[in-house]
């Protein structure tokens, strides 16, 4: 958010301006060290609102500028974190490397035992069923 006084500011310097102004408008043109008087405060607040217009949007630059860089900060922290989460998904599933392939040797084992032990029975079977 703004700083309230900047904003404050460049509010008075505005109101300011707009009475000079109008007082600049409604000065009788005849009476000229009225007319010189009210041209001065004129001036002065023109400079004045200059420059409290020129506070108020650097203000403004700072706080979208401040606004982008904390956006991008944000993204590239949500990004270093989807980095590590998938890293460290990767090194769990390469620790785990050895592990599934002796798995898969165990079960390779297993059905060549099976196959094994299939054929025996079948054999097994043939030769009783030829005894009797």
């Amino acid at each position: 958010a703004l700083p309230i006084y900047t904003r404050k500011d460049f509010d008075k310097s505005s109101e300011t301006l707009e009475t000079a102004l109008q007082h600049n408008a409604e000065v009788p043109r005849k009476k000229q060290h009225e007319v010189d008087d009210v041209s001065g405060a004129l001036q002065t607040a023109r400079k004045a609102f200059r420059d409290k217009a020129l506070d108020y949007v650097l203000q403004i630059n700072s706080i979208q500028s401040k606004k982008k860089f904390e956006i991008l900060q944000f993204m590239l922290n949500l990004m270093e974190a989807q980095f590590l989460y998938f890293q460290q998904g990767h090194l769990a599933l390469q620790e785990l490397e050895k592990y599934r392939k002796g798995l898969a040797d165990q079960l390779h084992q297993m059905v060549l035992e099976t196959a094994r032990e299939k054929r025996d029975m079948e054999q097994r079977h043939i030769v009783i069923k030829q005894k009797n």
